[in-house]
């Protein structure tokens, strides 16, 4: 598996953990919307099933027996015992949103990092890699060399670095140039092309 491979592979996931990371984060919020609604909503039936209940309960007092007002005076009871429940529920349903915020806030944060580690690593490679394929460097060598100048044998070394890709530099010079190149050249004009039309 070449280094390209395990980049892009890093890169990929990378870009899939992020997509995952803010799909949640958009689930959660829609969650948490949802629930906040469906208490309100419930809340504000329970409030009106209590009111309506404390007039049933003033009829009932005034019109019919003790006992079904009792019974009326416990039903609101534990409809208010609900209605305190529900509260609750959904204060803990804030806390739990809170705490998912910050654990995406968290992940987030570490995004940020790896995607430094990853530039870091980019800066360090570059030196490694042919610069325009990104293929990795085969051989990086010196090599001697002999001159005659003004009648004198001059001995002297000669920096070869070769890619995989078939690009060959020697001393700062290309003498063979890159067998992906063409292919670059030839993505990148069709894409300029796709882009423009």
């Amino acid at each position: 598996m070449t280094n390209e491979t395990i980049f892009w592979t890093q890169i990929g996931t990378l870009v899939a953990y992020i997509i995952s990371v803010f799909y949640l984060y958009q689930l959660l919020v829609k969650q948490k919307d949802a629930t906040i609604d469906s208490k309100n909503s419930t809340i504000e039936l329970l409030r009106e099933k209590i009111n309506s209940l404390k007039e049933q309960l003033e009829q009932a007092k005034q019109s019919s027996p003790d006992i079904l007002a009792e019974r009326l005076s416990k039903r609101v009871e534990i409809l208010k015992d609900e209605l305190k429940t529900l509260s609750e529920d959904h204060d803990a349903k804030k806390e739990e949103i809170s705490a998912k915020e910050q654990e995406i806030k968290k992940a987030e944060e570490k995004i940020l990092e790896l995607n430094k580690q990853i530039d870091e690593a980019q800066e360090l490679l570059k030196d490694y890699i042919c610069p325009h394929c990104k293929s990795p460097m085969t051989i990086h060598d010196y090599f001697p060399e002999s001159a005659e100048i003004n009648g004198r044998e001059i001995d002297y070394d000669v920096v070869v670095t070769e890619y995989e890709c078939g690009l060959k530099i020697v001393d700062g010079k290309e003498t063979t140039k890159c067998g992906h190149l063409a292919e670059v050249l030839s993505y990148w004009k069709n894409q300029i092309e796709k882009g423009s039309s």
